[in-house]
């Protein structure tokens, strides 16, 4: 037998049967106690975003701006992107006191629970407007087949075009059967809100082969791409929610 092997008959032979089943039926029950407080606040959280107020459109749409720019940023593959690193930039861009007045009560003057209370009023808003398409496009000649997945990809993309598109397509402007130049028109106006973006400094001069790739990517993400937004949003909320109220209990303790 060798040296290795006679170490390790040696140490379980040395192992307390006793004391190792006592952690183990220590950690027992918090191993269940972990798994079923994440599942009561998952649900706690469902009923929290019920009653929450959606975004006033000018904040919404500001935010949208903000994020299409982080999401350039992380640009990955065909036709995605590292979308949790760009929701984490925006978030941390977040600037929630300027935007108090639309939180929904007291307790969210509590600077981390306001911080959270507005990601997860981002996300509500974000998947409404994807709901509100849906309802305007429900029965018109789709003109493109897409199937349940694709469909709910697009709903969750739509904001991304921004305030003017969203606004033309529930004008009747786009109907399901215009898809093509909904794209046209989604190609000619984020190139002109993106042209900053890839302007040389010293010259002004604009990097033109450059911003007409992030163009197309961000079109493509648009209608063709499968990114999760409002899930990845509403993760963000959640988590940052857990966060402050774990800060706030433990500043209600120690006063």
């Amino acid at each position: 037998m060798s040296n290795e092997s006679e170490n390790e008959s040696v140490e379980l032979e040395e192992l307390d049967e006793e004391k190792l089943t006592m952690k183990y039926d220590e950690i027992y029950p918090l191993g269940v106690a972990t798994i079923q407080s994440a599942e009561d606040y998952r649900m706690a959280g469902y009923g929290l975003m019920a009653h929450l107020p959606l975004l006033p459109d000018d904040i919404f749409w500001s935010l949208v701006e903000k994020f299409r720019i982080e999401l350039i940023r992380k640009m990955h593959g065909n036709y995605g992107y590292l979308v949790k690193h760009a929701v984490q930039n925006t978030c941390c861009k977040l600037n929630w006191e300027k935007h108090s007045n639309v939180l929904p009560i007291k307790i969210c003057e509590n600077k981390d629970i306001g911080f959270a209370t507005m990601i997860l009023m981002f996300s509500k808003t974000w998947e409404q407007k994807g709901r509100d398409i849906a309802a305007k496009i429900d029965g018109e000649d789709e003109g493109v087949c897409r199937g349940d997945d694709s469909w709910s990809d697009y709903l969750d993309s739509i904001p991304l075009i921004g305030k003017q598109l969203y606004a033309d397509i529930l004008e009747g402007k786009y109907p399901a059967n215009k898809e093509n130049e909904l794209r046209a028109a989604t190609r000619s106006i984020m190139t002109v809100k993106l042209a900053g973006e890839f302007s040389v400094e010293r010259t002004g001069e604009i990097n033109y082969q450059r911003l007409t790739t992030v163009v197309n990517h961000v079109v493509r993400s648009i209608f063709e791409g499968e990114n999760y937004f409002a899930s990845e949003i509403s993760k963000r909320g959640y988590s940052s929610l857990s966060h402050a109220c774990w800060l706030k209990h433990k500043d209600d303790a120690s006063e």
